[in-house]
């Protein structure tokens, strides 16, 4: 049972303190690299079990109204799924 408690707090300091490194929002006037296809991305659910989070690689993106991408077509091995960005970690960028 200590085993699992131990695990349960460290996920969940992992999520509070390093996945949003991972996710950074700059302010609007900040330039930022948007998603790009191949991209290696962790799909981020709350609603799931932290064993059940999934990487997949970014097959496709979708630009919003305004230009920026919003939405990715991300190819894992159970298929391919489109997501927002918002619910996307970066783990390594296509361009190194």
């Amino acid at each position: 049972m200590r085993a699992i408690e131990i695990s349960d707090r460290f996920w969940r300091r992992w999520q509070r303190d390093f996945l949003p490194t991972l996710r950074r929002r700059t302010k609007w006037t900040s330039p930022n690299r948007d998603l790009q296809v191949n991209d290696v991305v962790l799909i981020v659910d709350p609603l799931s079990h932290r064993a059940h989070w999934v990487i997949g690689r970014v097959l496709d993106v979708f630009p919003g109204s305004d230009g920026r991408i919003r939405v990715a077509m991300v190819k894992t091995r159970d298929g391919a799924y489109k997501r927002p960005v918002a619910r996307l970690a970066v783990l390594e960028r296509a361009d190194g």
